[in-house]
């Protein structure tokens, strides 16, 4: 039987399909380990839920704050404009890294979007956290307030 060279690639590139999805064999399966994350810090009982920026860099935040929340090795918020979540770690008794965020794009207007570009920025430098008096303050690892809020109202 003649077969055309594109026929008989198509037919092996196949049979290489089919031999690639059968189940491997016990000793095979045992040996691959798992892919698994590590499991995320728990929130410390301190920063639980969401707080409402009025304070950032020393200057006080009106108008539609900035807030940040904290859950299961999530950070969570609205940056002045834009919906913004992320992962965050802490170590410690206080020390705290907040990863890149993803965020919603909408478009504000400029002082909006101003406040938000200082907020995401000023999160990449948090190093430390504090509560007291009902007032969570961010700090730089070399002590500098970065924000501080309070916290937020609860949505009804």
């Amino acid at each position: 039987m003649i077969c055309h060279p594109l026929l008989r690639s198509l037919a092996l590139a196949a049979l290489g399909a089919v031999g690639a999805c059968a189940p491997m064999s016990d000793d095979v399966a045992r040996a691959a380990p798992a892919a698994t994350s590590p499991p995320a810090a728990p929130v410390p009982a301190a920063l639980a839920g969401e707080w409402a920026v009025f304070e950032l860099a020393g200057a006080p935040v009106t108008g539609r704050v900035p807030t940040i929340g904290f859950r299961e090795g999530r950070v969570f918020g609205f940056g002045g404009c834009n919906r913004y979540m992320g992962p965050v770690s802490f170590t410690g008794a206080d020390g705290i890294k907040v990863g890149a965020a993803a965020m919603t794009m909408m478009a504000c207007p400029a002082p909006q979007m101003e406040l938000e570009r200082r907020f995401t920025a000023a999160l990449e430098g948090v190093a430390r956290w504090q509560v007291a008096d009902d007032v969570l303050t961010l700090l730089s690892a070399d002590g500098s307030i970065i924000a501080r809020a309070r916290p937020a109202p609860k949505a009804t």
